[in-house]
C-alpha cells in the first residue's frame, strides 16, 4: 500500500480491519508481524522503514481482510503512519522485555496517538500492549506485572509474546482484531473494555 490510507475513521466495510504495530526501534515489531502473517520467524531482519500487508482471515465464522502497518521505530512520522494514526480501528504497542528504557518509550507512542486522533480518551480504539520477547528469560528487565501495570497506566489491554517461538502471536492480533470488531458501530456501541483492561 502507498500514497494515501483510503479509509474512513471507521469502517470502510463491514470486512476490514486497519491496525499498526507500533512502538521503540529492536523490539521486534518486524517479527511478530512476519511471524503473524507467514509463520515464520526472521532472524536477521532488516531496520524497516515502513512495510504493510494485506492478509484474509477467518476469525470466528467471519472473513476479514486485515490491513496491517508495520512501523518504523525512529522519529521520523511519516504521512502514511499519521493516516494509521488518524485512521486506524487498532493498535498493537509494542516494547522489548529485555529493554526497560523501551516500556517507557511507550507513552510517546500513546501521545502521538492522542494527538492525531485529537483527543485524549482512546475509547472505540483498539490498544494492546505487547512485551516481546518472552523467550529470553535470562536478559528479562521487564516483569510481567511491571508491564500490566504500564498497560493499565495507559489505558490498555497486556500480553506477553515471543515472535521466536510464535507464543501469543497469533493471539496477540486476533485480540486486536476482535476489539476492532466489537467495537464496529454496526455491531453494538463502542465498548470500553478494549481500550481498559481484559
Amino acid at each position: 500500500m502507498e500514497g494515501e490510507l483510503d479509509i474512513g475513521p471507521s469502517f470502510t466495510s463491514a470486512m476490514e480491519t486497519v491496525l499498526a504495530v507500533m512502538g521503540p526501534m529492536a523490539v521486534g515489531k518486524s517479527a511478530l508481524t512476519v511471524r503473524y502473517n507467514s509463520g515464520h520467524f526472521v532472524d536477521n531482519y532488516e531496520p524497516t522503514l515502513e512495510d504493510s500487508y494485506r492478509k484474509t482471515i477467518v476469525l470466528d465464522g467471519r472473513s476479514l481482510v486485515v490491513y496491517i502497518l508495520d512501523t518504523a521505530g525512529s522519529d521520523q512520522f511519516s504521512y502514511l503512519r499519521d493516516q494509521y494514526l488518524k485512521k486506524g480501528h487498532g493498535f498493537i504497542f509494542v516494547f522489548s522485555l529485555t529493554a526497560r528504557a523501551s516500556l517507557l518509550e511507550l507513552d510517546d507512542f500513546i501521545q502521538q496517538l492522542r494527538f492525531c486522533r485529537e483527543s485524549d480518551s482512546l475509547d472505540g480504539v483498539t490498544v494492546l500492549v505487547v512485551g516481546n520477547k518472552a523467550d529470553l528469560t535470562d536478559q528479562r528487565e521487564v516483569s510481567e506485572e511491571e508491564g500490566r501495570a504500564k498497560a493499565e497506566e495507559l489505558g490498555c489491554a497486556y500480553m506477553e509474546t515471543s515472535a521466536k517461538s510464535g507464543d501469543n502471536v497469533r493471539e496477540a492480533f486476533e485480540t486486536v482484531i476482535r476489539g476492532i470488531v466489537d467495537n464496529r458501530p454496526a455491531s453494538r456501541p463502542p465498548s470500553k473494555k478494549w481500550c481498559t483492561l481484559l
